[in-house]
């Protein structure tokens, strides 16, 4: 009789840890945790080209550009931000700021007249920001990517190189509103 209660206690003391990792790995999931191939990393540049530098701070999911120690620009609290590149991508002059990121949703507070509600899924996007007058805005902003970057590069000449997870290599390149695939 000892036994059973012995193993009826370790019965419970087995299901209550299951319980809680399983908890723990359902709020990593729903964090985005799982979704990406997260990097962390500082990129010191001069972003308007007015002779200052600005730096890039990718850490924790999260992208924030400063200048002097100030703010100038910060990834919102619902992206988890996988990588961030700088080049002239637009071949204006200027660097642009490119963000990788996954977020709620195929698309932002406009959808498209065809869609009535947006997703309330995690889905992958690039989107571009530009230096204008101080201030960082967004310059071009992808909806839900398919197939998904696994890596990017830009290239010398501004080209971006995407793999996909369908080990498809893709080149890409602004074409005056945004990226057209060329190969």
């Amino acid at each position: 009789m000892g036994k059973r209660v012995q193993s009826k206690g370790t019965l419970i003391w087995f299901a209550v840890c299951a319980a809680g990792i399983a908890g723990f790995i359902i709020f990593l999931i729903r964090d985005g945790y799982f979704l990406g191939r997260w990097q962390n990393k500082t990129i010191v540049c001069d972003l308007n080209g007015d002779g200052t530098d600005e730096v890039v701070k990718l850490a924790k999911r999260r992208a924030v550009v400063s200048r002097d120690g100030v703010c100038l620009w910060q990834s919102d609290d619902g992206w988890n931000v996988e990588n961030v590149l700088v080049a002239d991508i637009n071949g204006d002059g200027a660097k642009e700021l490119l963000v990788l990121l996954w977020k709620r949703g195929s698309y932002g507070k406009y959808l498209p007249f065809w869609e009535e509600e947006n997703d309330k899924e995690y889905s992958q996007h690039i989107f571009i920001y530009q230096s204008v007058e101080n201030r960082i805005e967004a310059l071009w902003m992808s909806s839900r990517l398919k197939p998904q970057v696994v890596s990017w590069e830009i290239t010398e000449d501004n080209l971006l190189h995407i793999a996909t997870d369908k080990e498809e290599d893709t080149v890409w390149m602004w074409d005056q509103w945004g990226l057209e695939r060329v190969r």
